[in-house]
């Protein structure tokens, strides 16, 4: 077996941003096709928006317990936010 190779603190939260952007775009698609009456694939798009921001999350995460990062304490509170945003906006 080689050596354990583990994330650094830059490819976490290039990885984190990246995905919270991604997760972002993708609500917005989610949106004006809501919008625009397209009722097929929303399920798609909704779920996409999840699960791009677990992953933004559990980089933010691993980044501030294993390399306590200050800039991944930002990415997750940004995660809560736009999850809080998702899902209210997603409910009205």
């Amino acid at each position: 077996m080689g050596a354990k190779v583990r994330p650094t603190e830059k490819q976490c939260l290039a990885t984190g941003f990246a995905a919270l952007g991604l997760s972002a775009a993708a609500y917005l698609i989610f949106m004006v096709r809501y919008a625009a009456g397209t009722r097929t694939g929303l399920g798609l798009w909704s779920t996409l928006v999840y699960a791009l921001l677990g992953v933004a999350a559990i980089c933010a995460v691993y980044a501030a317990v294993r390399h306590r990062s200050n800039p991944a304490l930002v990415l997750l509170v940004g995660c809560g936010i736009a999850l809080a945003v998702f899902a209210f906006f997603s409910a009205s």
